[in-house]
């Protein structure tokens, strides 16, 4: 029976492939401790089409990235919405999107081991409410390298969310 869970083990390690991670740029307080509600929101893509007007014109991109802000906007405001205690300090996140490539599915599912690889990061602003004053900017992605039949792009969406989540946590 060990041998059955070890090898199930193995086997889930190469069928799922993902990453979340964020980079810090600039850093104003120390902690988010005083912040007892936070909101996130709506995300900007309009940099992101002006820099890629080809990819404005095809539907699927257009769907995907849309699909992944609404993913990543209501994953952040309902992880929050459930710990906002209110009567503190209020800190909201602006974020705008600079990196999305959906790979190719096909390659995860064939070929696997990092070909194919999709992407997504945006570039994420907290501020607080009251001042509109700039507290932290960092960079939140999101990759899916490979997965059970090629792997979905909205796994790196919910990595994406998560490194959102995990950078505010990490500061508290």
């Amino acid at each position: 029976m060990k041998k059955f869970y070890y090898v199930f083990a193995v086997l889930l390690l190469f069928t799922v492939g993902c990453a979340s991670s964020y980079r810090e740029i600039t850093k104003n307080v120390d902690s988010f401790s005083n912040y007892t509600t936070v909101t996130m929101d709506p995300i900007v893509s309009d940099s992101f089409w002006d820099k890629n007007p080809g990819l404005k014109s095809d539907q699927k991109w257009q769907y995907q990235v849309n699909r992944a802000a609404d993913y990543i906007q209501k994953k952040v405001n309902s992880f929050y919405n459930a710990k906002n205690t209110g009567g503190g300090k209020e800190l909201k996140i602006d974020s705008e999107l600079f990196m999305f490539n959906p790979g190719l599915k096909a390659a995860r599912y064939f070929v696997g081991f990092g070909a194919g690889k999709g992407a997504i990061g945006y570039h994420v602003k907290l501020i607080d409410v009251e001042t509109s004053e700039v507290l932290s900017v960092f960079d939140a992605f999101g990759s899916v390298a490979m997965g059970m039949f090629g792997g979905d792009i909205g796994t790196s969406f919910d990595q994406c969310a998560g490194a959102i989540i995990k950078y505010i946590e990490a500061n508290r």
